[in-house]
């Protein structure tokens, strides 16, 4: 199974693709700050993702995919809030959190229907 050509997989590398291209507009003060804990997070999700199909417990999978996600979600809406990006990115990069969130509650239905 090749993991990357998942629609999941692209859908959180679209979402940490974005996010290195947002973050290198960041002003200073909070680029090495706020800016690389969004890319961290993103970079965990993205593993987290690409690791879900060759685990065998994937419930802690799905909820560690969900924190990631949702801190993210947490850390864009703080830069928007302080004025770091404008509306236009916040609802671009929630549109693309928002297939991701969907695509693990239906990954995690499945699979727990299955098993």
């Amino acid at each position: 199974m090749d993991v990357s050509e998942l629609p999941i997989f692209k859908s959180g590398y679209d979402l940490v693709f974005h996010t290195f291209l947002t973050i290198k507009k960041f002003p200073k003060e909070f680029k090495y700050t706020l800016g690389e804990r969004i890319k961290n997070e993103g970079l965990d999700l993205l593993t987290a993702l690409y690791q879900i199909p060759f685990q065998r417990e994937k419930r802690s999978s799905f909820e560690k995919s969900k924190i990631h996600l949702h801190t993210i979600r947490l850390l864009y809406r703080l830069s928007y809030d302080l004025r770091v990006i404008n509306l236009q990115k916040l609802t671009q990069m929630n549109v693309i959190m928002e297939d991701i969130i969907k695509q693990i509650t239906g990954w995690e239905k499945s699979h727990l229907k299955n098993t």
